[in-house]
């Protein structure tokens, strides 16, 4: 599981936007993979969000608002995939700037 945020740096009360892609040990994307997906703010805000199933190539996307994160703090960005009875988890990070 691989997970990009659009912006590593982001403008206050933007939409952010991550990227997840989903293979297989040979590489190859695996479809129909759920994902939830959990954004943690340095004012102890968590936004949680399920987002669509993975695409035929293992792809799927989400855009949220980032509202009024803190500036100059990391925004952890949690996710966890779920496909049968396999799991995985990664996280990836974006950082809001004035």
């Amino acid at each position: 599981v691989t997970a990009t945020p659009k912006y590593a740096i982001i403008g206050l009360n933007g939409n952010q936007a991550v990227y997840i892609y989903v293979r297989d040990q040979e590489g190859h994307g695996v479809p129909g993979t759920s994902v939830e997906m959990q954004v943690e703010y340095k004012d102890n805000r968590t936004d949680s969000f399920a987002l669509a199933p993975t695409n035929a190539n293992g792809y799927t996307q989400l855009e949220f608002p980032i509202g009024d994160a803190p500036p100059g703090y990391v925004v952890i960005v949690n996710l966890s995939v779920r496909y049968g009875e396999l799991q995985a988890n990664t996280t990836t990070a974006f950082l809001p700037w004035c």
